[in-house]
């Protein structure tokens, strides 16, 4: 969900515990927002001065918010159960990060993920950043870009 989300370039902008759902859905949408230029740090929301729920932040909150939810459960588990959950909480950050690596890849037009494209992404978002380029634009005049090599 968030990986689609950071995608698009939307920020829920309130992506505390109350409002996510383990069934990948979320509610509350109020301050929410799509960015005009990429900005990493794009908060939707006024009220959040620290900017703890800022776009790029959103996939690291997302798992805090799944962390609190295990802590929780904690108390009716069992010890295997409390086991199963550290495994899958271990390797939950790269799986987000690899989600998103997915997404921008497509977004891009390439199909697989390659060494190097984490950077290619990083590299691309940061120099979207120092131009203020807009952040829906930029993608559709790239893959417009590939349409015109590929027809060529």
């Amino acid at each position: 969900m968030v990986a689609t989300w950071q995608g698009v370039g939307f920020t829920h902008g309130v992506l505390n515990t109350d409002n996510v759902s383990v069934l990948g859905v979320t509610i509350d949408y109020g301050p929410y927002g799509f960015m005009q230029h990429y900005y990493e740090h794009y908060v939707p929301n006024t009220s959040d001065d620290a900017g703890r729920y800022a776009f790029n932040k959103q996939p690291e909150i997302l798992v805090w918010n799944l962390e609190k939810f295990a802590e929780a459960l904690e108390p009716i588990l069992s010890d295997d159960e409390k086991q199963r959950i550290k495994d899958i909480k271990n390797t939950l950050a790269n799986y987000v990060k690899n989600k998103i690596t997915v997404t921008y890849m497509r977004k891009l037009g390439l199909s697989e993920v390659r060494d190097g494209d984490e950077k290619l992404v990083k590299d691309l978002l940061q120099m979207m950043q120092q131009t203020m380029a807009d952040y829906t634009q930029t993608f559709r005049q790239l893959a417009e870009s590939i349409v015109l090599l590929y027809q060529n």
